[in-house]
């Protein structure tokens, strides 16, 4: 953890968990962003990576489809990450789906810890582009559709490692507890301790900013986590709401902010 890290700035519990704010931690390096661009009128397309494939999508696809599609199947989400978290950029409900001529912007983050081993292969945060595969993918009735990935920035370095340069942005951690004493299987020589609290994972803000004080406010339920990024969005304030799929792999919902300013 790094120093003036602020952790405890925020606390909230729900059940066996404890949301913990830490608006001075540092983040170290830029994550990857991939891009997807799209342009069709007819058919549909999946995206592979690493052995992994989502599920089709059609040609009016949203972001909240697009984030679906990824993280929809436990199965699937685990083989894909060796990250953290995944954000897609919204490209704007007014301007339709996904391939009417659009760009979704993936930003992926790699594991606060380093790298490592998936497959065999020792991933970092430089990821490999997804791929696309086709079916029926036409604009106009006559003009092939097309579906390209683009690397827009390759992962850096590690978040919160001594690597890159750091800015203070701000983390939340997520604590599960465990409790040794309960009566299907006693631990007496643990039980004294009653509860251990494991780290689950640990959140950045989507779009790190210097000053951002991610965490300074927090709030836990039922598969939602809440935290509050008042120094965000230039000063304006973001909130960030991230969800649970299958209890484990929690993602970025959505970052409403007030909408006081015209961006």
């Amino acid at each position: 953890m790094s120093e003036n890290s602020l952790f405890g700035s925020s606390v909230a519990m729900f059940e066996n968990r404890m949301l913990v704010g830490a608006q001075g931690a540092n983040f170290n390096g830029k994550p990857e962003i991939q891009s997807i661009f799209c342009s069709a009128d007819i058919g549909r397309f999946r995206l592979h990576f690493r052995g992994w494939s989502s599920p089709w999508l059609g040609v009016n696809t949203t972001r909240d489809q697009l984030l679906e599609a990824i993280l929809s199947d436990p199965r699937n989400f685990s083989r894909l990450y060796s990250i953290t978290s995944l954000d897609v950029k919204d490209w704007g409900a007014d301007k339709g789906g996904l391939c009417a001529n659009n760009t979704a912007y993936l930003t992926f983050y790699s594991p606060w810890y380093g790298s490592v081993q998936l497959f065999g292969k020792n991933t970092g945060p430089d990821l490999e582009l997804l791929t696309v595969s086709t079916d029926g993918l036409t604009y106009n009735n006559n003009v092939s559709g097309v579906v390209v990935v683009r690397e827009v920035r390759s992962g850096s370095s590690f978040l919160d490692n001594f690597q890159a340069d750091p800015q203070q942005v701000g983390a939340v951690y997520l604590f599960k507890s465990i409790n040794h004493c309960n009566a299907k299987n006693i631990n007496f020589s643990s039980c004294f301790g009653g509860t251990d609290w494991i780290e689950e994972t640990k959140l950045f803000p989507a779009s790190p900013q210097q000053g951002s004080l991610f965490g300074a406010s927090v709030a836990l339920g039922n598969g939602v986590a809440v935290a509050g990024s008042p120094g965000a969005h230039d000063g304006t304030g973001l909130v960030y709401v991230y969800g649970s799929y299958n209890d484990t792999n929690w993602h970025l919902l959505q970052a409403p902010f007030t909408g006081v300013d015209s961006r």
